[in-house]
């Protein structure tokens, strides 16, 4: 139900044209839209577009989200983290453009620079999937506890938090 209502707004209140037609609108690359986390972006959303919103598709998708996951960009597509693992949906089509299982839930929203998806899980283990394919190029199996950040990528470094401090 909270992917439906994010995807409704998404789709009703910001996309209300095809993607394609919006190549002058920046992606959405990481929880917080930036670096500094700031939710911010030029594009606007203004009551003259009001008659011109729709919803340009719906997908629903069966694993729990949790509360905290943002949706993000790129490559043209969107992602979304589950309990079941990493969906990339086709932006102007919401069909699956490719699924990444985990054994335990995603911790929060992946970050998605460079061609790659980086997520970190509850697992104890951050991925880098190919942004594109979703094809596994390597992950990060170290930690004493999950992950329940979204990484930030910062000099070709891949940052996040762990709950185990």
């Amino acid at each position: 139900m909270k992917l439906f209502l994010s995807l409704l707004f998404l789709f009703t209140f910001v996309l209300p044209q095809p993607l394609h037609a919006q190549d002058n609108l920046p992606n959405w690359h990481m929880a917080g839209a930036n670096a500094q986390r700031t939710s911010w972006v030029a594009a606007e959303v203004n009551p003259q577009q009001a008659d011109s919103f729709g919803v340009l598709w719906y997908r629903p998708i069966e694993a729990y989200i949790g509360q905290h996951v943002q949706l993000t960009t790129g490559y043209g597509n969107i992602y979304v983290a589950t309990a079941r693992g990493l969906y990339a949906l086709n932006a102007n089509t919401g069909e699956v453009t490719w699924r990444y299982d985990t054994e335990l839930p995603l911790g929060h929203s992946p970050t998605v620079v460079d061609g790659m998806a980086f997520v970190g899980g509850l697992d104890r283990r951050v991925y880098a999937l190919d942004a594109q394919t979703g094809q596994l190029r390597w992950q990060f199996e170290g930690a004493q506890a999950g992950f329940t950040t979204s990484p930030l990528v910062v000099e070709g470094m891949v940052l996040l938090g762990g709950r185990d401090g």
